[in-house]
């Protein structure tokens, strides 16, 4: 009986140490001093100066815990690139789609925040990588060009 009632008495403290929210709209404040970057997410910014984040997050604390993105969610950037998909610890992990300003987009896996593993890459000029990623970087597969015609092999990160 005294197992039970501290096993309950730990799952209710868990409660009120981390939250998880379902959708929530926030901004990337920078809070960097010096070399060290880093950032904070709050509720109040401007899209046009903050990237934008709307989705799931975790709270470390309900009363004044930093939210963490984690979940499925988009965030926006004030120059216009977008990535919509799968986050964890601030960062895009799983599945995802990363879009540019310019057109140009990755619909793939990410791993903390680089593409990694299967995707592809489509080219604003319609060219496109079809194959897999590794830490960021084309890793195994093949180049098409605009017409569809395979242009490049990537093996190992490298075109033989």
């Amino acid at each position: 009986m005294k197992n039970i009632i501290i096993i309950l008495s730990l799952l209710l403290l868990s409660f009120f140490l981390i939250s998880c929210e379902k959708e929530k709209t926030l901004y990337e404040w920078d809070t960097s001093s010096g070399d060290d970057f880093s950032s904070e997410w709050k509720e109040i910014g401007d899209k046009n100066k903050h990237a934008q984040y709307i989705g799931e997050v975790k709270r470390k604390y309900i009363i004044f815990g930093d939210y963490i993105l984690e979940g499925i969610g988009s965030m926006i950037w004030s120059e216009g690139d977008k990535y919509v998909g799968e986050f964890k610890d601030n960062k895009p992990n799983g599945q995802g789609t990363y879009t540019w300003s310019d057109g140009s987009k990755y619909v793939g896996e990410f791993n903390v925040g680089l593409f990694h593993g299967q995707g592809t890459i489509y080219n604003a000029d319609g060219s496109k990588f079809v194959g897999e990623y590794k830490d960021g970087k084309k890793w195994d597969g093949r180049e098409y060009d605009k017409k569809g015609r395979k242009s490049f092999i990537w093996i190992r990160g490298k075109k033989p």
